[in-house]
């Protein structure tokens, strides 16, 4: 090949190079025949395909053919070859050598290999091991039919570096299957994993119910002073781990996919008044106003999971009210009609609490968490509220938003799509 070629060498490698880099696991197929074409067309050759090595079962098959016009495909006719047939193809190349035949019919007559070229009324050909490393994978072939062909050096480099891009894919691909292989294998571990934990929590939880019960049945018996003070302290304890249990098996069920929305027409002033009424005592104690703030046309009645959404609102508020030691935790809505019976609905909850930097709220949303180390050994809990809150979210179509400051609090905020189970506004004094 002569210097007029070089910048037409040139192209060939980039376009074949820009083939390959990156290319995905489903489009490997399309990227390697298209090449083959491309190569076949520029060394003029007429047939150009790819063989793969089988080392264990002492086999070669053709895994892709390109042919020109005219020219009968063999790449049905070459599979499972056993090494025997080919000997001198195949210690040449697992040397690493390239096996050149300028002129078929020049072999000897006797030649196992002319035996096979010549019923393909091959004229000249060229072969080139694919090598990872050592190891031969299997080759890069093209065959000239029509007329004789003499490879030269620039043609063979060319090809040299296609049999080295296929290797790299071709580790890649591996790779990438076996990496897909353990992420499968990880997943169907952590299904395991959370069912299982699902299954157990639930076990757990239900004698506990009964050991509250009985507390409670106990606390209306004639007790001591000191007993009392016993009993509350237990049922406290006890109402604590019922609270850590619920959390992880929520947890559990929303990430084993085993929790559905149950939607219903449900009225949106008992959901937050709902929302606020486990808070009240803890919010009392610490001289906390529980603000509302209804925005008049704001809908009162609404198709949503209401035990969902009020147990997302309870997080939220008992998350600001836990992290705030002054001030007020206020909640508020308001409503953005987008159709006569769908909308955005917004809720938010405002706390006056410690606020959180940017770097701590990273780990706001990541399982078993809490802002940082300190806040968990301050305040306690499991780190699970905000997760299963944004879980739950993402369930209904939406997600959980952050507005936070050191010095004003912080503010979460959730937009879901609702539609209208009635046209009455929300009238939070009636």
């Amino acid at each position: 090949m002569d210097q007029k070629h070089s910048p037409q060498l040139a192209d060939v490698l980039m376009e074949i190079a820009n083939n390959f880099i990156n290319v995905p696991l489903e489009k490997a197929d399309e990227v390697i025949n298209r090449s083959l074409e491309t190569l076949a067309r520029f060394t003029k050759t007429d047939r150009a395909y790819v063989f793969s090595y089988d080392h264990d079962h002492q086999t070669c098959s053709n895994t892709y053919e390109w042919c020109n016009d005219g020219i009968l495909p063999q790449i049905e006719e070459l599979q499972n070859v056993p090494y025997e047939v080919l000997p001198d193809w195949i210690n040449a190349h697992n040397a690493g050598k390239a096996l050149i035949i300028p002129d078929v019919l020049a072999l000897d007559a006797d030649s196992p290999l002319r035996h096979v070229l010549e019923p393909q009324e091959i004229k000249s050909l060229i072969t080139l091991p694919m090598m990872a490393g050592e190891l031969c994978t299997g080759f890069v072939g093209f065959d000239s039919v029509h007329n004789y062909h003499t490879y030269t050096e620039k043609e063979q480099q060319l090809l040299q570096l296609f049999a080295l891009m296929l290797v790299n894919l071709q580790e890649r691909n591996q790779t990438q299957r076996a990496l897909n292989k353990a992420i499968k294998k990880a997943e169907i571990a952590n299904r395991s994993k959370t069912e299982f934990l699902a299954n157990i929590t639930h076990e757990i939880r239900t004698p506990l119910h009964s050991v509250v019960g009985y507390m409670d049945l106990l606390k209306e018996t004639h007790l001591s002073d000191i007993q009392l003070d016993y009993l509350t302290n237990a049922r406290t304890s006890a109402k604590i781990l019922m609270g850590i249990i619920n959390d992880v098996l929520d947890f559990s069920k929303i990430e084993a996919g085993m929790m559905d929305l149950v939607l219903a027409s449900s009225d949106l002033k008992q959901i937050v008044s709902n929302s606020l009424q486990p808070l009240q005592l803890t919010a009392k104690q610490k001289n906390l106003p529980l603000v509302v703030n209804i925005d008049p046309e704001t809908p009162r009645y609404i198709f949503t999971d209401s035990v969902r959404l009020q147990q997302v609102l309870t997080n939220l508020l008992g998350n600001a009210v836990k992290f705030t030691e002054t001030g007020e935790v206020k909640i508020e809505t308001r409503y953005t009609p987008e159709t006569e019976l769908n909308g955005s609905l917004h809720l938010a909850i405002h706390d006056t609490g410690i606020g959180i930097t940017d770097e701590q709220k990273n780990n706001l949303f990541r399982p078993f968490t809490q802002a940082d180390a300190s806040i968990t050994r301050r305040y306690g809990g499991t780190g699970l509220g905000l997760i299963i809150s944004e879980m739950i979210a993402k369930q209904m179509g939406s997600k959980i938003e952050i507005n936070n400051s050191r010095t004003n609090g912080t503010t979460f905020y959730l937009n879901l799509q609702v539609q209208l189970a009635s046209d009455e506004k929300l009238n939070w004094n009636r």
